[in-house]
């Protein structure tokens, strides 16, 4: 793969994030800060923490359902054409919704989460060129990478966000500020595709079959790695999503005070993945890394539980638990991806953008309700979900290897 086309997939995916971080913080206030004129002041905290829990799922959930279809269409039609059209989704998602925030409309918010879904499908795609590019034994590095971007995003995204939505360079709040700023970085990314994205889509698939065929055609090793994917963005979903409703309604953070400390994480997060993946991956078994990762990252989310009345205790948990997360999408997606045909990444990539889409989505739907139970209870479900990722990923290794060209 060449630097050129390496970095322009960098910037891609980086743009994308910092979209989806700049506007990440801001649900928890929508609906639980005490100045928030978005829901109405009756709502109990039940209803409001289903209602925030039916919103975060809306884009993930649509994901879920879109990647696959988009990996096998970019299979059959290109990586290029089909990335661009996914973008532009993603334009007119985030003005729409500044549009029906401003409006008060919490439907057609939900409405511009769909169309934000569509846009981050493309992240299947961008895995996808990876594979394309890249002899199988060397992709690791360059999903890391991939991973770095990502987190890179989430640095930049919910700072931003607190910046564009808080009064230090206004003169109000407003929730309307940051979802037209990341549409305007939706529209620049679909520029730089549009002019200077090359197809890499050199093998087309042999025979064409019905997309429920070639979905549900998965072999087994890969069916547990899916699971362990979603397994593990189910329960890690569960803790970064909720914890921020215990900042904001018990600890009274402001929303500047929650962007920093999700940027805080988030560049960990990047570190991690610019130097311990690829390091790791030349030492150790990427099954190994992954197992390990996973129940040092359960026991991790149990200590917050002890320290969650003491707020600078989050400032030495949260680096920890950043690591080891950013050690274990990446490594899927390697695995995935060497256990699959080059002429079917795009469903292979497609797949895991699915199952992780599917863990993201999942997770609010059941958190929002766990909240009227206890503001913590999620951190427990987290926990469990991270031993249970651990288990798929042992099973995986006991399959055997598929035969593959």
């Amino acid at each position: 793969m060449s630097r050129r086309l390496f970095a322009m997939l960098l910037s891609i995916m980086f743009l994308n994030s910092t979209a989806i971080g700049l506007v990440f913080p801001l649900f928890s206030s929508l609906f639980f800060h005490p100045e928030s004129s978005f829901v109405e002041a009756g709502m109990s905290q039940q209803m409001r923490g289903i209602w925030l829990g039916i919103l975060l799922s809306t884009m993930p959930m649509t994901q879920m359902i879109v990647s696959s279809f988009v990996g096998i269409l970019s299979d059959r039609l290109g990586r290029r054409p089909i990335m661009i059209g996914c973008l532009i989704f993603g334009c007119f998602g985030y003005f729409f919704g500044a549009y029906t925030i401003s409006c008060g409309s919490l439907y057609g918010l939900l409405l511009s989460r769909i169309l934000v879904g569509i846009a981050s499908s493309s992240a299947a795609i961008e895995n996808a060129v990876i594979a394309d590019c890249v002899a199988a034994e060397e992709r690791g590095p360059y999903f890391a990478w991939i991973s770095m971007a990502f987190g890179t995003g989430f640095v930049f995204g919910p700072l931003l966000g607190g910046l564009f939505s808080g009064t230090l360079l206004f003169p109000e709040e407003s929730f309307v500020r940051p979802f037209l700023v990341t549409g305007l970085l939706l529209f620049v990314n679909t520029f730089l595709v549009s002019f200077l994205l090359p197809e890499t889509r050199l093998v087309a698939p042999q025979k064409r079959t019905w997309f429920y065929r070639e979905i549900t055609s998965i072999d087994t090793p890969v069916l547990y790695l899916l699971g362990t994917g979603f397994l593990f963005c189910f329960g890690w979903s569960f803790y970064i999503e909720m914890i921020p409703v215990w900042w904001v309604a018990r600890l009274n953070f402001s929303l500047n005070q929650v962007s920093l400390i999700f940027t805080y994480g988030s560049l960990w997060y990047v570190l991690s993945s610019g130097v311990f993946v690829s390091f790791l991956l030349r030492k150790f078994s990427p099954l190994l890394i992954l197992q390990r990762s996973l129940l040092l990252l359960s026991f991790c989310i149990v200590l917050v539980l002890l320290v969650v009345e003491r707020p600078l205790s989050y400032w030495v948990l949260i680096p920890i638990q950043h690591v080891l997360a950013a050690l274990i999408l990446p490594v899927i997606a390697t695995t995935i991806s060497q256990k699959s045909l080059q002429s079917q990444q795009g469903k292979a990539m497609g797949l895991y953008t699915s199952a992780d889409a599917l863990g993201w989505g999942v997770s609010p739907l059941i958190a929002g309700g766990c909240l009227g139970i206890h503001f913590l209870f999620p951190i427990v479900v987290s926990a469990i979900a991270m031993l249970l990722a651990r288990m798929c990923a042992r099973k995986s290794g006991t399959q055997a290897e598929p035969a593959y060209e």
